[in-house]
């Protein structure tokens, strides 16, 4: 089989299904797939570990889709294998956790129950309202704003001053080589220099969730609603072999949000929530620091940009690999900043 004849059965197949079908269907997909992002996200960061205990219903679907062994996926977190109901019901029962990406309650339920009832006529392959699209169009041009939220915060710090007064932050403070550092009285400022023997630095940052005051506790240990970010480097012209990393690391995945595979191979990001409390995370981050010293590799020298487009592309691969966790180079959730300006979802007429 040729590379043109699937394409050449993709256009026959589409030709033959109404156009704004498809069009629905795909940003009906979108939709729940970041919605689904939201509820692990919000879930995580205020239940820890326990943020299974919040949701219901993922249990028999998630085990028949595991059975299948001949026919595996690397979908594991329940979220991806509750339905939309199920998903609404998560958001309305802890509605504090979403306030700030959504319309208020009695808008948006209203707003869901229209969807919902597209999703089924899209799902069992209804031609549905001539209105349809435009409908599911106009809902998400409304929360556009708030998923740009939800990506943009998770990659904002509100770190304590000064940072060794976190337990966490201090107890990695002499692997980061350009800390926070009062420059004078009340100015703190990121200077410092990189000691020739250090060849993998350590970087933390705490974030915070926006349905908690970010003043409200200057330690974070132990707290709902915040996140230590921590960035591993390789130094001095090295990488990492992310996949080792990744396998290396299995056994404590459980207790991390997220894994960021960064676009330089010389750089690996992880999500913690705090409310584990700093032990646990000083754990989680010492077994990520002992694999990575394991997994360092000389860094491969790129000349072109196709060098770098593929290098890419082979981080995103090893993401794709991995459950949903695990997170590739150009995901909106990695790279959305608050001074990174988007329509998330684009959703024009």
């Amino acid at each position: 089989m040729t590379d043109q004849q699937p394409k050449d059965e993709l256009s026959e197949l589409v030709g033959r299904v109404p156009a704004d079908r498809l069009l629905t269907y795909a940003w009906l997909w979108q939709f729940e797939i970041w919605l689904r992002r939201m509820v692990y996200i919000e879930l995580r960061a205020c239940y820890g570990s326990c943020w299974t205990s919040r949701i219901k219903k993922y249990k028999y679907p998630l085990e028949q889709d595991k059975r299948l062994k001949h026919m595996p996926t690397s979908e594991e977190l329940p979220t991806s294998f509750m339905q939309l109901s199920d998903l609404l019901n998560t958001i309305r029962s802890d509605w504090k956790l979403f306030q700030p990406y959504l319309p208020p309650i009695e808008l948006w339920d209203a707003k869901m129950r229209e969807l919902t009832q597209i999703r089924h006529r899209v799902a069992h392959f209804r031609y549905g309202n001539i209105d349809d699209l435009n409908r599911v169009k106009l809902i998400l041009r409304e929360v556009d704003k708030g998923f740009w939220h939800l990506c943009s915060s998770y990659n904002s710090f509100v770190t304590t001053m000064p940072p060794s007064s976190d337990e966490v932050i201090g107890n990695f403070l002499h692997l980061d080589p350009f800390p926070w550092s009062e420059t004078k009285p009340g100015t703190w400022s990121r200077i410092g220099s990189a000691p020739i023997e250090l060849t993998v630095s350590v970087r933390i940052e705490i974030s915070a969730r926006p349905w908690v005051d970010p003043g409200l506790h200057k330690h974070v240990s132990g707290e709902r609603g915040y996140f230590y970010d921590a960035r591993l480097t390789a130094r001095d012209n090295r990488s990492f072999d992310h996949r080792q990393i990744l396998q290396s690391t299995a056994t404590i995945h459980s207790n991390i949000c997220h894994i960021l595979l960064d676009a330089c191979p010389s750089s690996v990001r992880v999500t913690i929530p705090t409310i584990i409390g700093h032990q646990e995370a000083i754990n989680i981050i010492d077994q990520l620091l002992s694999s990575a010293y394991l997994a360092l590799r000389p860094c491969p020298l790129s000349s072109t940009l196709r060098d770098l487009s593929e290098r890419y592309e082979s981080i995103n691969l090893i993401a794709r690999d991995w459950p949903e966790y695990v997170i590739g180079t150009d995901d909106a959730l990695a790279i959305i900043h608050p001074d990174t300006p988007c329509s998330f979802f684009s959703a024009t007429d």
